[in-house]
């Protein structure tokens, strides 16, 4: 019982850090602002970016998982229906694994993002924002990683986002951008 009441306290700090970490969450907290929704500054005329989305139960669940199977960092540009069908396949996992979610690959295409692994919690990515600028589809990518401050959990992680955007097929090119998350 006296082990319990010890290891309460710190899992409550690890809950109340993380909970703004989540793989689910649309925006980053900085700390003393209001939450916002990051994105990537980029050239060019706008090109709309649509976060895949599961389709289990409403609301389905964005296609973003922390426990991924992609081990090594990725960005991936996805033009085909095999294609996708393998990179869903490493997004899923060893989760129980949810229906390709359909994408018409004569008007758009797949973009994916993928960390590597990680050797904490906290750690989440995303894609926010894609451009054309001058023939080149410029798609942005926002990683948060965790400040020196945060509680995390140990457990080794993978995270991994996918968007649908207009096909392109001349060139696509990554904008990384690194956002570490504060913690009190």
């Amino acid at each position: 019982m006296r082990t319990f009441l010890a290891i309460l306290p710190a899992a409550a700090v690890v809950l109340a850090c993380g909970a703004g970490d989540s793989p689910t969450s649309p925006h980053v907290d900085l700390p003393g602002t209001a939450p916002t929704s990051p994105h990537v500054d980029l050239p060019g005329t706008a090109a709309p970016v649509t976060e895949i989305r599961t389709s289990g139960a409403p609301p389905p669940a964005p296609a973003r998982a922390s426990y991924s199977d992609f081990t090594e960092p990725a960005r991936l540009v996805i033009r085909s229906q095999e294609e996708w069908a393998s990179a869903w396949a490493l997004i899923q996992g060893s989760a129980a694994a949810s229906p390709l979610p359909p994408v018409d690959f004569g008007a758009d295409m797949v973009v994916v993002a993928a960390t590597g692994t990680r050797r904490s919690g906290g750690y989440d990515i995303i894609i926010p924002d894609a451009a054309l600028d001058a023939g080149t589809l410029r798609v942005g990518v926002v990683e948060t990683t965790p400040g020196s401050s945060c509680a995390v959990e140990t457990v080794l992680t993978s995270p991994v986002a996918a968007a649908r955007v207009p096909r392109h097929d001349g060139p696509v090119e990554f904008v990384d951008e690194t956002v570490a998350v504060a913690c009190q």
